[in-house]
């Protein structure tokens, strides 16, 4: 359970373009210390990324099966927006 607002969230971060994002965002000097996360469909390959960035970012899985209205509004609320 989150219990601080996260600075940032990187969604679609188990894709190309999202591991190379979470890559750099982990070793970013800004970000160290700040708690962000990674957000994508599925939770075991999440945790796998989670599992490899030295960060350790939170993990939050969006479940497309779902409301996606509520889905953003999720997203939306554990970064404080």
């Amino acid at each position: 359970m989150l219990t601080k607002p996260l600075v940032l969230i990187v969604y679609g971060a188990t894709g190309f373009t999202g591991k190379l994002v979470a890559n750099y965002l982990d070793t970013h000097p800004e970000l160290q210390g700040k708690p962000w996360a990674i957000a994508g469909r599925t939770q075991s390959k999440l945790s796998k990324l989670s599992a490899k960035l030295g960060g350790r970012p939170e993990t939050l899985c969006v479940d497309r099966g779902g409301d996606q209205r509520s889905d953003r509004d999720g997203l939306a609320h554990h970064s404080g927006s």
